[in-house]
């Protein structure tokens, strides 16, 4: 229910800033383009909770990607440069990746990892 109710809660304030922007604006021919523009937003901020149900959290799922394509690419890096890594380093930072990824791959439902 605190949802949605902070939902409504940034329904009010735009439109309220909307309203505002476009009492601002002088009455030219750019106002029917910012009040699109805002419309296009409005929309946006109502569509918002829909989103998260659909999918989640995107900036997570992102960072899960992110996490993921840097362990790919020091596995790769380290296949290639065997004789100068040092044993200690690398498996304090092998095992740091692989603590985030499951840790946000688990957060976000992503149980595949690649190995």
């Amino acid at each position: 229910m605190n949802a949605v109710r902070e939902w409504l809660y940034q329904i009010i304030f735009y439109l309220c800033l909307m309203t505002v922007v476009l009492q601002i604006i002088p009455d030219t021919g750019l106002k029917k383009y910012v009040r699109f523009f805002l419309g296009l937003l409005f929309i946006l901020v109502v569509l918002r909770p829909v989103g998260e149900l659909a999918g989640g959290n995107f900036e997570g799922r992102l960072e899960l990607a992110r996490l993921k394509q840097e362990y790919a690419s020091w596995k790769e890096e380290k296949s290639g440069l065997d004789q100068l890594w040092t044993e200690d380093g690398d498996e304090e930072y092998e095992k740091e990746l692989l603590q985030k990824i499951t840790a946000l791959g688990a957060e976000y439902g992503e149980t595949e990892f690649i190995r």
